[in-house]
């Protein structure tokens, strides 16, 4: 893991993580160490067109992107946390 980022959401602490590969990087969120979120992915040619093209850095918008994802309750398994069947 390179970079991570801690942030509370109505109770639950969530960490949005990520790391390196040889092909590019990854972005996934976990609660309580488990994932609870599909890779959020972009490959190193897509790293740099995206800093070249003067839109930021590529790691930073999957992280807001993952953190957003949770907030807005996009994802199903935060659904579940927040309106139980």
């Amino acid at each position: 893991m390179l970079k991570d980022k801690t942030f509370t959401y109505r109770g639950h602490t969530f960490q949005v993580r990520a790391s390196l590969s040889e092909k590019g990087w990854a972005v996934q969120v976990y609660e309580n160490e488990r994932p609870i979120s599909p890779p959020y992915k972009a490959t190193h040619e897509t790293a740099t067109n995206f800093a070249t093209a003067g839109w930021g850095h590529t790691v930073e918008a999957l992280m807001r992107t993952a953190q957003s994802d949770v907030e807005e309750e996009h994802l199903p398994e935060v659904k579940k946390f927040f309106h139980p069947k």
